[in-house]
């Protein structure tokens, strides 16, 4: 009764373990995606025309 109360509660462990990793990896991966979301909607919304006017600030002909 004892040898199987303790390996019940060493696969209730593991159990346990396995849904905090899978937690755990699952937020992480959410995160990551938001910070491609992010990064992303920052290049799309700047035009072209953006890009070349800082480029013309920044150099001219000579640089």
């Amino acid at each position: 009764m004892v040898g199987g109360a303790y390996l019940m509660g060493v696969r209730i462990t593991n159990i346990k373990c396995r849904e905090n990793i899978a937690t755990t990896q699952t937020a992480d991966m959410v995160q990551f995606m938001n910070l491609n979301r992010i990064s992303d909607e920052k290049v799309f919304n700047t035009g072209m025309r953006d890009i070349r006017g800082i480029l013309r600030q920044k150099y001219t002909i000579a640089d």
